[in-house]
């Protein structure tokens, strides 16, 4: 006796473990890990090398080239997309797309290798360089701070929550935007400081020796080790205000005449870092954003629960802030898988009334009866397996129910006639599978090979759709397990021998319909082959797009002036923007960053570096049917009021990150003649129907105001070239 044979003698043994799988699919439902959205591989990277007070071609001939000369024996790097401006050079480097997930980890190592070795080459001037390449990472949770016009206030509250959301298990980190940063400020007269024999070089070196960090060694003493702890570094504003400063110097390096306390001839304060670089806004005010950060693999629910629960703790304690949801990712998953849920459970009683209506109700109960227990079933191996509940797991399954149907009908079908011909039901479902189980096989087979080319698909976009097929080829290959085992086991309870009927008006029709075909072949093929032509030719009126924009009631708006702005000025524009649309009743509510683009709320926002002449806004709108009213008025306004800025208004999308849907790259060896063909490039492209925004990504540069040193002349002054620079660097940065 095969193993075939005692199960299908024991119906009820098969029927409880496919029940009991059924049930553990349906605990994994809830328990398994959830998300909105798959995640993709880290194959993007963004490379910010600063290079300060140095020109474009500079930055070029001792930055960009060494970098880029390394990078080209990096096999894993697809492309290196390098933009110079005065004082920076930023990359966009982005892995080949047959770089597994698994393996991006040591193709970024060999990178900052690479990085490594060309950095042993740059000038000293240069700055360490900063590798992003976790640019996928998403801040599922955004909270904005506001509440005192006082920004250190806000960034010592932001510093609070930060440190209570990191004691969570479920937070990996948290990312903060709009800080201003602080710097102790020492402020004095200079007709005071040179009454005293007081320079500012002397008084940062005095500061220097005095805020440093030694240790003093360690002595015996009763036996034991004491270790020698002086304190040579400062721990509060008021050390540094009580620090003695040496005052009436007659030349460097002479003794002292005396000594009085700094704050007695300076103003000693902590202070906003300056100058500013980065700001932020909700609703109009200064605020400081907290984006939270979810360990990967954990529920996106519970987590968004737990850190709900505490930053309500943190605001009830803190009454004079004003803590804001900018962005909250697990409800929106939440609902968007309850969405997918729910069609999934329509979609299951659909097929079972398809099945109720054209195959009877004993027949209609056994198929039906095997949709339900193939679905869940397949959520537990897909959750054994350590697969993510996603929207786009959950649409492949709602993509199967149409298909895993198709082998339990077959085979009940098949058990009926035999049944009907006078057969027991055991031999009834021995006789099916053996009859079956090639035939079923080989259907399945094929479908499954349908989708493989899909599942072998390479890049973020393959990353994006693999649960697709990975979802549909296990529910088909569970189905055509349940058609052999469980399908014949329901058989034996629900199906009874039919007495022969007279045929229905379906079989009649079905009938003359299978007389034809085999009498007239020709015909029979010619009419197929018209509906096949005939469906074809309404190929080229479908809207083509391959990834669908998001339903959000969000909209995100970029504000980018030309190079060389500065942050007020780029401000300005910012809050020109952000007035028309609070103004609107659309809009419920708009968060701004000037100086940066928004944190990663959403998976595919493409990241770009700080810059002073840009700007991003996130508007929140009342409902989802407001959001193209709102992206084409903004951009309309900006258009007829904003001539100096380009304001683009774009949805949030699915799929891969884009900067724009369609790139024109140009190459040319002199970048003049480059910028006149960019110019060209781009009054064509406007001219281009449909175009709505053409921007390119060079600038006029930073406007820059030359110092000639006559050395002869610094040196009779008992300066340097270094002392010049640096009495312009206090000058202008304090």
């Amino acid at each position: 006796m095969t193993p075939l044979d005692v199960l299908y003698a024991r119906p009820r043994l098969t029927l409880s473990v496919a029940a009991m799988l059924s049930l553990v699919g349906m605990a994994a439902w809830f328990l398994m890990p959830r998300e909105e959205d798959p995640r993709l591989a880290e194959r993007a990277g963004l490379l910010v090398v600063p290079y300060p007070g140095a020109d474009v071609l500079d930055v070029e001939r001792l930055v960009a080239d060494p970098i880029e000369e390394e990078l080209a024996e990096v096999a894993e790097i697809e492309s290196v997309v390098a933009t110079l401006r005065t004082g920076i050079a930023v990359f966009n480097l982005q892995l080949r797309g047959d770089v597994p997930a698994n393996g991006t980890d040591t193709a970024w190592d060999e990178v900052e290798d690479a990085l490594d070795a060309a950095a042993g080459t740059f000038p000293s001037g240069v700055l360490p360089y900063d590798l992003q390449h976790d640019l996928i990472e998403t801040q599922s949770i955004l909270f904005a701070l506001t509440g005192p016009n006082d920004r250190l206030a806000l960034a010592d509250a932001a510093d609070a929550l930060e440190a209570r959301l990191l004691t969570l298990d479920d937070v990996s980190r948290v990312g903060v935007s709009g800080d201003p940063g602080e710097q102790v400020t020492v402020d004095f007269d200079d007709a005071l400081a040179r009454r005293l024999g007081i320079d500012p070089l002397s008084l940062a070196a005095q500061l220097e020796r005095s805020n440093v960090s030694m240790a003093g060694g360690s002595i015996a003493l009763g036996g034991q080790r004491l270790t020698l702890r002086p304190d040579t570094d400062f721990e509060s504003v008021e050390d540094i205000a009580a620090l003695p400063i040496a005052v009436g110097a007659a030349e460097p390096g002479a003794p002292a005449a005396a000594s009085v306390p700094l704050g007695s001839v300076a103003r000693v304060a902590r202070t906003v870092a300056t100058p500013v670089v980065t700001m932020a806004r909700h609703r109009g005010r200064p605020a400081v954003m907290l984006g939270v950060i979810p360990r990967p693999g954990r529920q996106a629910e519970r987590c968004g629960e737990r850190v709900a629960a505490e930053a309500e703790a943190f605001a009830r304690e803190r009454p004079e802030l004003e803590l804001s949801t900018v962005a909250f990712q697990p409800d929106r998953g939440k609902a968007r898988l309850g969405d997918l849920g729910g069609s999934l459970l329509l979609g299951v009683g659909i097929v079972a009334a398809v099945v109720f209506l054209f195959m009877g109700l004993r027949m209609g109960l056994v198929v039906s009866s095997v949709v339900p227990l193939v679905t869940f079933a397949s959520v537990a191996v897909y959750a054994g397996t350590g697969g993510v509940l996603q929207q786009i797991a959950v649409a492949a399954l709602v993509i199967a129910l149409g298909l895993l149907v198709d082998n339990a009908i077959v085979v009940a079908e098949t058990i009926q006639r035999r049944l009907d011909a006078g057969e027991t039901p055991e031999d009834a479902a021995r006789d099916t599978v053996k009859e079956l189980a090639v035939p079923l096989g080989a259907a399945t087979a094929t479908t499954l090979a349908s989708f493989v080319p899909m599942y072998l698909s390479v890049g973020t976009s393959g990353d994006f759709t693999r649960a697709i097929p990975v979802v549909v080829m296990l529910t088909l290959t569970v189905s055509y397990g349940y058609a052999l085992l469980v399908t014949p086991a329901l058989a034996r309870f629900g199906l009874r021998a039919m007495p022969r009927s007279q045929d229905s008006r379906f079989d009649r029709v079905a009938g003359a319909l299978g007389r034809f075909a085999a009498r007239r072949p020709l015909p029979t093929r010619g009419v197929a082959l018209g509906l096949v032509l005939a469906c074809g030719a309404f190929a080229p009126h479908v809207k083509v797009n391959f990834f669908p924009t998001s339903d959000r009631d969000q909209v995100l708006v970029e504000v980018e002036l030309p190079e060389g702005t500065h942050l007020a000025t780029t401000d300005e524009a910012a809050r020109q923007v952000e007035a028309f649309l609070s103004a609107r009743e659309d809009v419920e509510a708009v968060t701004a960053w000037v100086g940066r683009s928004a944190p990663n709320f959403y998976y595919n926002l493409p990241r770009r570096p700080q810059a002073p002449f840009q700007a991003q806004l996130l508007v929140d709108a009342r409902s989802r049917s407001d959001v193209n009213t709102i992206r084409h008025q903004v951009e309309a306004m900006a258009l007829a009021e904003m001539p100096g800025a380009q304001v683009i208004a774009r949805r949030l999308e699915q799929g891969p990150p884009v900067r724009a849907p369609i790139e024109v790259r140009l190459f040319h060896d002199d970048l003049g003649t480059l910028r006149l063909a960019s110019d060209a490039v781009r009054g064509a492209l406007r001219e281009v129907p449909g175009a709505r925004s053409v921007r390119a990504d060079y600038g006029p540069g930073v406007p820059t105001l030359r110092y000639g040193i006559d050395d002869a002349s610094a040196n009779r002054h008992g300066v340097d070239r270094r002392r010049v620079a640096l009495a312009l660097l206090g000058r202008s940065r304090g």
